[in-house]
């Protein structure tokens, strides 16, 4: 469990204490899911791993090497690339994410590969939401992250406006364009 050191404002406040820090602002609706997969996709590929042995043996009656190259490949890719790519979507959905309101800071908790519970903390200013896709709501500390922003806003607004950056000024500077505007009158198209 995480509690706030009242002391140090300075990292985040975190450290690895019984109890809690902050307050908790957002709880993904998916994380069961999200665990019951990596669990599924990281035993099935072990099973995998385990059943080559034997496959391999019972593939040499096949004599042609184009067929055995092509089955012991697509096997292969399978065990390998499952974990690979649901680590890839998943490590990125937020299971939970505190709110330190004295300190201004957030905790964002998420899964790494082998289910085990990866933290970072950072605060609002750190918060990047320009570069969001599919795969990307927000960007924190260089990391890209899956978030559900309705449910914030439902449980805390005042850490949804945080979050969302609703109570910082516009800084147009950061906007500029990417080809300097003509300002002198001329026309293009003439």
């Amino acid at each position: 469990m995480l509690v706030i050191n009242k002391n140090s404002c300075s990292l985040g406040g975190w450290t690895a204490d019984a109890g809690l820090y902050g307050r908790r602002v957002y709880v993904g609706p998916k994380n069961c899911i999200i665990a019951a997969n990596k669990v599924i996709s990281l035993l099935s590929s072990s099973v995998g791993l385990l059943t080559l042995p034997w496959m391999y043996n019972h593939l040499s009656v096949i004599n042609n090497a184009t067929i055995k190259l092509a089955i012991n490949g697509s096997c292969c890719l399978l065990i390998l690339l499952s974990p690979i790519l649901i680590d890839t979507i998943t490590r990125r959905y937020v299971l939970t994410m505190f709110y330190d309101k004295p300190c201004n800071h957030f905790l964002v908790i998420w899964y790494n590969t082998f289910m085990k519970q990866k933290y970072v903390s950072f605060p609002p200013e750190d918060i990047d939401h320009s570069h969001t896709s599919f795969l990307c709501g927000f960007q924190a500390r260089n990391q890209c992250f899956i978030l559900d922003p309705d449910l914030l806003r439902k449980t805390d607004p005042h850490a949804y406006i945080t979050f969302m950056r609703y109570d910082f000024s516009l800084d147009l500077a950061k906007y500029k364009p990417a080809v300097p505007l003509i300002t002198d009158g001329s026309n293009m198209c003439d």
